[in-house]
């Protein structure tokens, strides 16, 4: 193309609203994600760039970018309207009101119950109201699981996609969070402290860094393993189930039949707020997970295999017996002058 050619590059796919300066004729946006945001571009044309002089004139300045949330009052502030005049055109009325049927006919307005808190989708599970704490340690290992501390869940970061509002939670607000109906499996069984810990840092087979990069590539419900423990079990969902199956077998030798719970990640939350959340009561968050950050996901956005290897000797030091590893604490599993990584 040229030195002369201004490239914009209209990028999306990674859940980001942001800008990026390439070079001085070339530069990226990204116009967020879930139709949250409107973008505008502005970029100068070939001939233009051809006219100036790139040694005293700064060229980047002719690329320009605008981010706007989504909202009837960004368009009404936009197009110079009023509060109280509409946005609506005849074909906007027709849609709407095909979406409303269709939100009928899939029973989406029904309340199921009602949330103590807006829970943030992205916030890891260290932050205050974060969605992925509460999915781990309330759906999952106290809903789920009924706090069994043999058994883990392993939940990759596509799984939830938006934030739980504080108040009434309709099927509508589920599906927003939870909306690919994953079936959960259970992967495999009898797995000792050692096998489990290599299982979850071993190699991935998929990047998805780039994807809400502020969050761990995954996560995991536990905040403690025994290391005496020998019959952990590991639970996931459909997406990717061939991964933790590959991961299994590499580290156990025997190739794991995974048996299916009867049940999705959308129906769990459906019925978690039916269950424990009701709209008539103080609901509160019962879970003794805090929001302390969990140093195995913390691990996992890392990510190093010498550093997985050591993690294990350190943790383990190759024999059966040892103290509760606190997986609560954050730099946990990380040796540190004068302290032991051990709880």
């Amino acid at each position: 193309l040229g030195p002369d050619m201004p490239i914009q590059f209209l990028t999306g796919h990674t859940h980001y609203r942001g800008y990026r300066k390439l070079d001085d004729a070339s530069t990226s946006v990204e116009a967020g994600k879930y139709l949250d945001t409107i973008g505008f571009v502005s970029f100068p044309t070939q001939k233009h760039l051809q006219k100036m002089d790139r040694q005293t004139e700064d060229v980047s300045k002719l690329f320009r970018h605008e981010f706007l949330d989504a909202t009837t009052d960004t368009l009404r502030n936009l197009l110079q309207l009023g509060k109280d005049d509409s946005l609506m055109t005849k074909d906007g009325l027709e849609l709407q009101a095909l979406i409303e049927k269709k939100r009928n006919q899939l029973d989406l307005p029904r309340v199921l119950g009602c949330s103590p808190a807006h829970f943030y989708f992205g916030r890891d599970p260290s932050q205050p109201q974060s969605l992925w704490q509460f999915y781990l340690a309330e759906v999952i290992q106290e809903d789920l699981f009924q706090n069994d501390p043999t058994k883990i869940f392993v939940a990759g970061k596509g799984g939830l996609r938006y934030d739980l509002s504080e108040g009434e939670v309709t099927n509508d607000e589920i599906m927003a969070i939870s909306p690919f109906e994953d079936s959960l499996y259970e992967i495999a069984t009898n797995l000792t402290s050692r096998e489990l810990l290599q299982i979850l840092t071993g190699d991935m087979d998929w990047d998805d860094s780039n994807v809400v990069p502020d969050l761990p590539r995954y996560f995991v419900s536990l905040d403690v393993l025994d290391p005496k423990v020998t019959n952990y079990s590991l639970y996931g969902v459909s997406f990717r189930l061939e991964h933790w199956e590959n991961r299994v077998r590499d580290v156990t030798g025997k190739a794991p039949q995974p048996v299916s719970q009867n049940i999705t990640t959308t129906e769990l939350w459906q019925r978690h707020v039916q269950t424990y959340m009701p709209c008539n009561a103080t609901a509160t968050m019962t879970s003794t997970r805090g929001q302390r950050p969990n140093p195995i996901a913390h691990y996992l956005m890392v990510g190093s295999v010498f550093f997985s290897a050591m993690m294990i000797m350190s943790l383990f030091g190759g024999g059966g017996g040892g103290a509760n590893v606190d997986c609560r604490d954050a730099q946990g599993l990380f040796p540190r002058p004068n302290e032991d990584i051990m709880a």
